[in-house]
């Protein structure tokens, strides 16, 4: 489900807080690296440590997101998963969805001669071959 990100409620809440804790990790990384020259032994240590904090809080981020934001747009998952046999079903199902094929040939999925949504190539694909 895709849906055009609204800036009003939690959702702006929520973007924010991501926003800073990611700055906060890049910032300590940065850090590090720029307090490393003068640091004694245990202060190097301590820089050391620096950035698997930072790794833990991105991990964090990432973890207590449920959305993907991504050009002004947020994307959910809706229902439950579905096991394709190959990326080409998925590809059949969204042509068929957006009415649409000249995405998935501009990402290689399919081909122009071999349009996605034919039966021929359905059965093509499940036909037995000997050698």
């Amino acid at each position: 489900m895709i849906s055009r990100l609204s800036l009003q409620g939690s959702g702006l809440v929520t973007q924010v807080a991501e926003s800073m804790t990611t700055s906060a990790a890049t910032l300590l990384v940065y850090l590090a690296a720029a307090l490393t020259i003068n640091a004694s032994q245990t202060g190097k240590m301590t820089i050391l440590l620096l950035p698997v904090v930072s790794g833990g809080l991105l991990a964090i981020c990432n973890e207590s997101v449920d959305t993907l934001q991504m050009n002004g747009f947020r994307v959910r998952h809706k229902g439950k998963p579905i096991a394709y046999r190959r990326r080409l079903d998925l590809a059949n199902q969204l042509v068929e969805e957006s009415g649409r094929d000249d995405w998935a040939i501009r990402l290689g999925i399919i081909t122009p001669e071999r349009k996605a949504n034919g039966k021929k190539e359905q059965a093509a694909e499940e036909e037995e071959v000997t050698m």
